[in-house]
């Protein structure tokens, strides 16, 4: 997928390009392993888990692991929880606990008082790499809460199309909504389907 390989659709069997052995399309996709150094940015140690498939092979589960080491991963762990479940994920869940055991001087991106653009600029520009925010005028009424940003997963962008780590590009904010039980602001980049907070008991019918 970020690597530039054929589109992958929900249940549709995967491209050729993906059940073999591609290691210069998989090398291609690791600047998204720009996840790490977000991650790194909060002073939190990073542990990367390699969900491994079938067709996955050795050389594959070691590109991944020695770039994310590289690009700062407290620990890179190949899993199969999928497959296997708990039994699967028994090393990734010892790299867990080992991160949690070293000392850590967590912070915050921004500061609770800075305005709410000034908020989405941080976030857009350390998290995402965008140069800017930019706000319709629907998304232009807020103050100066903590801010939630909500855009598609399988892009750094606001656009599901555009893989890899690009740089410099408009973050678009679509619209915003105060969600003032939880008291946070979410800004709406891109078309997204939001999910409801359900309670422990809901009602089914």
């Amino acid at each position: 997928m970020h690597g530039g390989g054929a589109p992958v659709t929900p249940g549709a069997p995967l491209n050729k390009e993906y059940t073999e052995e591609n290691l210069e399309l998989l090398e291609k996709g690791l600047p998204n392993l720009q996840h790490i150094s977000n991650g790194r940015a909060f002073n939190l140690p990073v542990v990367v888990a390699i969900n491994s498939h079938s067709s996955d092979t050795a050389a594959e589960h070691e590109l991944v692991k020695s770039a994310a080491l590289k690009a700062g991963a407290f620990a890179a762990v190949v899993c199969t929880h999928w497959r296997d479940g708990g039994a699967g994920a028994v090393e990734l869940a010892e790299a867990v606990i080992d991160a949690c055991k070293i000392a850590k001087n967590f912070k915050f991106l921004y500061q609770d008082e800075m305005p709410l653009l000034d908020k989405m600029n941080t976030i857009a520009q350390k998290m995402y790499g965008a140069a800017q925010v930019e706000l319709t005028p629907k998304a232009q009424r807020f103050g100066n809460l903590p801010i939630c940003m909500s855009k598609v997963a399988g892009s750094l962008t606001g656009d599901a199309t555009i893989k890899g780590a690009p740089k410099g590009f408009t973050l678009t904010v679509n619209s915003m909504y105060v969600s003032a039980g939880a008291g946070f602001v979410v800004a709406m980049c891109g078309e997204i389907t939001k999910m409801p907070g359900l309670p422990t008991l809901y009602l089914r019918y």
